[in-house]
């Protein structure tokens, strides 16, 4: 999941991670653009933004 940069609100992302994706090497700094389903707006997001819930 990931929090919107606008608005706040929580939505699931639309990348999976998993031990032998790419999400989970350490080096990971590509952002993901991403749209929120409650706002429209789209940003980018890493791994960093991204958390399980």
């Amino acid at each position: 999941m990931v929090v919107c940069k606008s608005c706040g609100g929580k939505f699931t992302s639309n990348y999976q991670m998993s031990n032998t994706s790419v999400l989970h090497k350490p080096n990971f700094s590509i952002s993901l653009e991403q749209s929120c389903p409650e706002c429209g707006k789209t940003h980018q997001y890493t791994k960093i933004d991204h958390f399980v819930q």
